[in-house]
């Protein structure tokens, strides 16, 4: 996968799953604390919107837009795409075992 130790990060890298799990998850960690004090915020929703920023991105760069078809089957695999990224991200577990979902 990396053919030196000069490019840990590349496009190909971030646009694979486990990429986008650790790009959601650092940007998570650095951003959650500015959106609190913007925001009323809980940081499963920063998570989800940084998943579906992420993947939005890897829509428009890698999906097929030829035919209205193909537009509809890359939003609704790249959002399909977005909500596993969140659930991983976020271990999904805790999120879904939740007594408080507020």
């Amino acid at each position: 996968m990396f053919e030196d130790f000069t490019s840990f990060v590349t496009p190909e890298y971030i646009f694979s799953f486990a990429g986008m799990i650790v790009l959601v998850g650092l940007l998570t960690q650095f951003t959650k604390n500015l959106f609190d004090k913007i925001f009323q915020n809980h940081t499963k929703y920063v998570v989800y919107w940084w998943a579906f920023f992420f993947c939005a991105l890897a829509a428009a760069f890698q999906g097929d837009f030829s035919t209205l078809k193909e537009v509809i089957l890359s939003l609704v695999t790249w959002a399909v795409n977005s909500v596993i990224i969140w659930f991983t991200a976020m271990k999904a577990y805790e999120v879904i075992t939740s007594k408080d979902r507020g």
